[in-house]
């Protein structure tokens, strides 16, 4: 409340409550916040120059941006199937093929997410069927997955 009575009679023309940080202010503290969360991993940024490819490593914060929310967004609702129609609207892109880069991460985090799905029924089937083998089956049948994986 007392946050909101700060704030009381100024609103903005367009009709925020609160001050509007510019997108070079909000990066520069999503970085800070990314920093102190521990966010050090190595990003690697791939990127031509003429047909020179150029590899440069930073630490994550470093490179992270509130671009990667929207596209966050973008990718997974289209992964869960939300029409583009809908994302669309959401973010506001103007036509389908501005998203075109969207939908193929999409894609391609669809597959991976079906591929864990096909790896868990495998390990269902598997667990459903050792429950029943005797010690000296299992016995066998852990040999033969130890030649199988060598």
């Amino acid at each position: 409340m007392r946050i909101l009575k700060k704030y009381e009679g100024q609103a903005t023309a367009d009709g925020h409550v609160f001050p509007v940080l510019s997108n070079q202010r909000m990066n520069d503290l999503i970085k800070e916040a990314a920093k102190e969360a521990g966010l050090h991993r190595p990003f690697i940024d791939t990127y031509f120059v003429g047909t020179e490819r150029k590899d440069v490593q930073n630490p994550l914060y470093e490179v992270i941006s509130c671009h990667d929310a929207r596209r966050t967004f973008v990718s997974v609702s289209l992964a869960l199937k939300i029409s583009h129609e809908v994302v669309m609207k959401a973010t506001e892109h103007s036509s389908y093929k501005t998203m075109q880069p969207y939908v193929e991460t999409a894609n391609e985090t669809q597959d991976i997410e079906i591929e864990k799905w096909n790896k868990n029924q495998y390990r269902s089937q598997i667990i459903t069927m050792l429950d029943t083998l005797t010690t000296d089956q299992l016995q066998e049948a852990v040999e033969l997955l130890k030649e199988i994986a060598s």
